[in-house]
């Protein structure tokens, strides 16, 4: 290894420069220089080197643990929730949108989490309830608004999605 490398990071192989004591997600990566496919998420090891790891790790290694260990902390629920919804993971995001919906005290921002899980998930009429449910409690709100006008433009009614998108515009005209 030559000075630059060494001052760069650069080594022959990540897999032999691991210590013992990394994570077990670390362990279980695929080499660095593996090639990316549409089934990989980035993720960095504690020493802030890149690995790609499928999204089959990512859930059952990561997501999910991590999901379970803030169920409780509103603001960090919310962060992971939509970085899950953001990488895919629809399904699993509706338990812990259910949970964020009743535990935090800013009350769009779980109704919208969960509402988009439902409709990721083809569940038209469950994200419709629960925006419906949030408006009848909470009054009007813009994004609460507008994400029920993609409910009515995913069930085909365009008219109706038109008209709510319009008036989401006049709630919140931002």
């Amino acid at each position: 290894m030559n000075i630059f490398s060494w001052l760069f990071g650069k080594k022959k192989s990540d897999k032999k420069d691991h210590p013992d004591n990394t994570n077990q997600v670390v362990k279980a990566l695929p080499d660095k220089n593996q090639e990316k496919n549409t089934n990989d998420i980035k993720v960095y090891d504690k020493y802030g080197r890149e690995f790609y790891i499928t999204k089959e790790q990512w859930k059952t290694k990561v997501l999910l643990d991590n999901l379970e260990k803030v169920k409780n902390n509103p603001d960090e629920l919310y962060n992971i929730l939509l970085s899950a919804l953001h990488d895919g993971f629809f399904e699993e995001a509706i338990k812990y949108s259910e949970i964020l919906v009743e535990i935090d005290a800013q009350n769009s921002r779980g109704t919208i989490i969960l509402g988009i899980a439902y409709m990721k998930c083809k569940r038209l009429d469950d994200a419709m309830r629960v925006f419906n449910n949030f408006i009848k409690t909470f009054g009007d709100d813009g994004i609460v608004l507008t994400n029920l006008a993609k409910v009515y433009a995913e069930k085909g009614n365009q008219l109706k999605a038109e008209s709510i998108l319009w008036h989401a515009l006049e709630v919140d005209p931002k």
